[in-house]
């Protein structure tokens, strides 16, 4: 995360208010859209005036990047716990997509927010951003490699075939719209069977 300047001197404070400015900024945006939500809108959500908000914040792009710092590890380490204890890459990979797919379904607001919103940020912000994105598909990537070591998987390439997986988890809020009348388990028991049967030996 890239340091982002505040007059606040307790570390311990400056991290829970600025979790409570992520939170009341996610839940703003998802309705009206980061140019649509004013700094104002987020201090009076907060109950606080905004040059409150502004001991914790700098610019108002800061408001966007802790909504990303404070929720884009919550798939990392939840998908993570999930698979921790398995060993068998097939097990393994199952169990992260369903996982992943449970924190988009979730959080589809958010996923649909980055997707959106991530071009207002700065050149800094966006590149930290965008390695906080990448550790969840690191793990992806990780499970593919396993799995064509040990011949369970085809020797696809485990970085372009982690975009394609990425990419049907996301239809999940993506292209909600149109999978309404599917339930959850049929949407992830189908791509589950796609990417095993396009990957699998």
């Amino acid at each position: 995360m890239r340091e982002i300047a505040s007059n606040i001197k307790n570390m311990e404070l400056l991290k829970s208010r600025r979790n409570d400015i992520a939170e009341a900024g996610y839940k703003l945006f998802s309705k009206s859209g980061f140019m649509g939500t004013s700094v104002e809108e987020v201090a009076k959500f907060l109950n606080v005036d905004k040059r409150t908000l502004y001991n914790y914040l700098e610019k108002k792009e800061d408001l966007l990047y802790v909504v990303f710092c404070r929720y884009l590890p919550i798939f990392t380490e939840e998908v993570s716990a999930k698979i921790n204890q398995i060993s068998d890459p097939r097990e393994k990979l199952k169990t992260a997509i369903k996982a992943d797919l449970e924190l988009t379904s979730e959080y589809e607001n958010f996923v649909m927010l980055v997707s959106r919103e991530l071009r207002y940020l700065d050149e800094e912000s966006i590149q930290s951003t965008l390695e906080l994105i990448k550790k969840n598909y690191q793990i992806f990537e990780n499970i593919l490699k396993e799995g064509i070591e040990s011949g369970v998987f085809k020797p696809h390439n485990p970085t372009i075939v982690t975009f394609a997986i990425k990419a049907q988890i996301h239809m999940i809020a993506t292209y909600r719209w149109g999978l309404r009348d599917f339930s959850f388990k049929e949407i992830a028991s189908q791509i589950i069977d796609n990417v095993l049967g396009g990957i699998g030996q």
